[in-house]
């Protein structure tokens, strides 16, 4: 959420430090997933919109975030 960018025309990226080569699907999941992690600064109704234009920016993708989603604990304890 902090590394993007929005105006009345155009969205600007900033950050690079987790690009990579990924299914584009994994940027709605891993927006999602950032955007609920707990920030001090930020109200509820800031982090409701974000959620809300996750899918405006990245994309839709429900199937593959259920499947991450039930993945999760699998791969979380193989690391």
């Amino acid at each position: 959420m902090h590394n993007i960018i929005m105006t009345d025309d155009k969205i600007y990226l900033s950050g690079w430090t987790d690009a990579g080569f990924y299914p584009i699907w994994f940027e709605t999941a891993a927006m999602k997933m950032k955007a609920e992690e707990p920030r001090e600064a930020e109200e509820p109704e800031t982090l409701e919109s974000w959620l809300r234009r996750i899918p405006e920016i990245a994309g839709e993708y429900e199937e593959q975030e259920r499947w991450l989603e039930r993945m999760g604990w699998g791969l979380f304890m193989a690391a």
